[in-house]
């Protein structure tokens, strides 16, 4: 357990420092390229330092069954379409405006791509393989999937309650996913399809 959280404390300290320090690095003015920069930054970052402290049983790459993965993509769409709507009947707005604003200025295909790709794929295996994996022999399951998703909850920066409410709750969806499966591919696909909608729905509207 310290080393889940020795590591953990690393990689979440290393991968935010990357984050910050690379897009620092671009102009102000670019703020969707930046934003998307420093998203791939993070997630090579803290996927490299993954590869070297994570056991390999704990990243949870295998193949799930084809209804796991139909269940994971149902959940994403079900949770993307009710906070799309919450935010709508809030504030008019089916997405925040800023990220409106980044995903129709320079560097959108950066930030699209990081989005969909890099992020999913590091975040999964650092909160549902390697924290989950590291955690729930000494926590169990549900304080495990509750302490991660509060953690994923911090982690994406909420600026509302809305903003809050989407990552935990999804975090717990995707922790449950990775807990009934033992895989991480339903909840990369889950992760990877939520922040698809949100793209198309920011390059459209």
């Amino acid at each position: 357990m310290k080393r889940t959280i020795g590591g953990g404390l690393l990689i979440l300290v290393l991968s935010g420092v990357a984050r910050v320090g690379v897009a620092s690095l671009l102009p102000s003015a670019s703020d969707g390229l930046r934003f998307g920069v420093g998203i791939w930054a993070a997630s090579l970052l803290g996927g490299a330092l993954l590869f070297f402290i994570a056991p390999r049983d704990a990243l949870g790459f295998t193949r799930p069954a084809p209804s796991a993965l139909l269940i994971a993509l149902g959940l994403s769409v079900g949770l993307t379409a009710l906070f799309d709507g919450a935010r709508w009947l809030t504030s008019g707005q089916l997405i925040p405006v800023e990220w409106k604003t980044m995903m129709n200025a320079p560097g959108a295909l950066v930030l699209a791509l990081g989005v969909i790709v890099a992020a999913p794929l590091f975040e999964e295996a650092f909160f549902r393989g390697f924290l989950q994996a590291g955690l729930t022999p000494r926590l169990g399951a549900t304080a495990t999937i509750a302490l991660s998703s509060m953690l994923f909850m911090l982690a994406h920066a909420p600026s509302d309650a809305i903003g809050a409410l989407d990552p935990l709750l999804s975090g717990i969806a995707l922790g449950l996913l990775r807990h009934r499966t033992g895989s991480l591919v339903p909840g990369i696909a889950f992760h990877a399809l939520g922040n698809t909608q949100a793209v198309a729905l920011a390059l459209t509207l």
